[in-house]
């Protein structure tokens, strides 16, 4: 399916970072998850930082920014799909760009070769200067290899297929589409397997799991930020 990029990302961290990568299949909540720990650690007095590498993809395609690195990216997303996926304005039209590699696992591959160098870069520009508790929130965090960033400690975001549809649903997606962005990703329990290998292999890490199929889990939610804590050992109650 994917293939993993072997690279060295520990380069990345400093003291005083505790780096977990948040992931799971669309539509299962990631996000919601990251800000609840980001409540949560306001109220216990914990900095939580969480980066979002769907917000790195947006600005990558913003056409009104004129970073050298994005317009590259830009550039080669066009030399490599065609230019039906951009505006005139030199935007990215995602939905085209989604309905080409949702479609074909070799057309995604391709975008994944383009993309994943220029969003290290801005990863290591999020990374820079942050303290405390630091969220990786992207859906590909294993399928890319991406693991090392956080020495293999992962929280899997999961939620039954009947609540996934319907949030899919809620962000306006047909029923092909659906299909096509959940089939294009790792299953949750492909994903599961991927990082236990990963820790297995490397002999350190830790995965977690949460359920969000129940928007009102807030308990669970909670627990799991302590214990993530607790085991990096990086704060105090």
């Amino acid at each position: 399916m994917f293939k993993f990029l072997e690279r060295d990302e520990k380069s990345m961290k400093t003291p005083g970072q505790y780096v977990v990568g948040v992931t799971g299949e669309i539509g299962v909540g990631k996000s919601y998850v990251c800000e609840k720990f980001v409540q949560i650690g306001k109220e216990r007095g914990i900095l939580v930082n969480n980066i979002d590498f769907d917000q790195i993809v947006h600005r990558m395609y913003d056409g009104r920014l004129k970073e050298p690195l994005y317009e590259d990216v830009r550039k080669k997303i066009v030399e490599a799909f065609g230019k039906n996926v951009v505006f005139q304005d030199g935007m990215i039209n995602r939905k085209v760009l989604g309905e080409i590699v949702f479609s074909d696992q070799k057309e995604m591959e391709k975008l994944n070769r383009v993309v994943h160098e220029p969003m290290m870069v801005e990863l290591r520009k999020e990374l820079r200067g942050k303290k405390g508790l630091i969220l990786i929130n992207s859906a590909l965090f294993a399928e890319l290899g991406m693991n090392s960033i956080s020495n293999n400690n992962t929280i899997l975001v999961v939620a039954n297929k009947e609540i996934q549809e319907r949030r899919l649903k809620d962000r306006e997606f047909d029923k092909d589409q659906i299909h096509r962005r959940l089939e294009s990703q790792y299953n949750a329990d492909i994903k599961r397997k991927t990082i236990e290998d990963i820790i297995s292999r490397d002999k350190k890490g830790q995965l977690w799991i949460v359920d969000n199929s129940d928007d009102s889990n807030e308990n669970e939610i909670t627990s799991l930020f302590d214990k993530i804590v607790r085991y990096m050992n990086a704060f105090k109650f």
